[in-house]
């Protein structure tokens, strides 16, 4: 069964185009095959992919010429997103002709405001754009996200909310595995780049690290070794040496190798 109001075959493939991490596509019905009308019949246009008529632009009954505009039509194979990301970022991004065969995986988020369920579409990068966000001076990649609509799930299976067009998502993506580096909680990360640790006799020790990523809840670093004693509790006046009273203590994971995601 195809999702009310499109028209789903399985004759063409299609793509799609999103912009500001909008899933969009669309397309002006200037190609496909038109048939003359008999004596008790309509001229008939049909488009060479999949996809529904977001909008027409002709009535029963109007004459059109060449290169008359029909309709906008919106294909339903693949949605493309656009998202911005720093430009520091790149280099850990599977991107296709640039530093991969294969752009990242990638997963597209919608918050449906229903109970806290989400729509998520698997995807993938599959190029980055040539020039700049105009807005956050950051770089902007386009993510192909399969089968919005759900049309190609088999018969029988539970029925998901379609991804819409224009629908504004969050989209995650898989980057490198990286070795020797830490998780730590952002709080307990200090200006310039430093970590405070429960030194021996309980005494404050001030290491310096090197950020590898940032993330919202937490950064990975390098700098630390397995079994340091993270203070993430504030302390006024930190000196090197003082000694340490009730402060919070967490014990940093040994991370020889984790994942990289954001």
């Amino acid at each position: 069964m195809g999702y009310p109001g499109i028209s789903h075959s399985r004759h063409g493939q299609g793509t799609g185009y999103g912009t500001s991490q909008a899933a969009t596509e669309e397309r002006h019905c200037r190609t496909g095959t038109c048939q003359k009308p008999s004596e008790k019949s309509q001229t008939g246009c049909g488009a060479a992919f999949n996809a529904f008529v977001k909008d027409k632009s002709v009535d029963l009954g109007q004459y059109v010429t060449i290169g008359s505009r029909l309709a906008t039509l919106v294909g339903t194979d693949e949605f493309w997103v656009r998202i911005s990301v720093p430009v520091s970022r790149l280099p850990q991004i599977s991107i296709p002709g640039i530093n991969a065969t294969e752009g990242a995986p990638a997963r597209a988020i919608q918050e449906t405001g229903i109970s806290g369920e989400l729509i998520i579409r698997e995807g993938q990068v599959v190029r980055v754009l040539g020039d700049l966000d105009p807005v956050g001076r950051m770089a902007r990649l386009l993510v192909a996200v399969k089968d919005p609509f759900q049309l190609e799930r088999p018969p029988l299976s539970q029925s998901e909310f379609p991804l819409l067009l224009g629908a504004y998502v969050k989209v995650e993506m898989q980057g490198p595995w990286l070795e020797n580096v830490f998780v730590i909680p952002r709080k307990a990360f200090r200006e310039g780049d430093r970590v405070w640790l429960m030194a021996g006799e309980k005494k404050l020790a001030i290491q310096k690290v090197t950020v590898v990523w940032r993330r919202k809840a937490d950064v990975m670093v390098r700098g630390l070794s397995p079994g340091d004693q993270i203070i993430t509790s504030r302390i006024s006046a930190p000196v090197a040496g003082m000694e340490l009273g009730g402060a919070d203590v967490s014990q940093s994971a040994d991370q020889k190798k984790t994942e990289l995601t954001d």
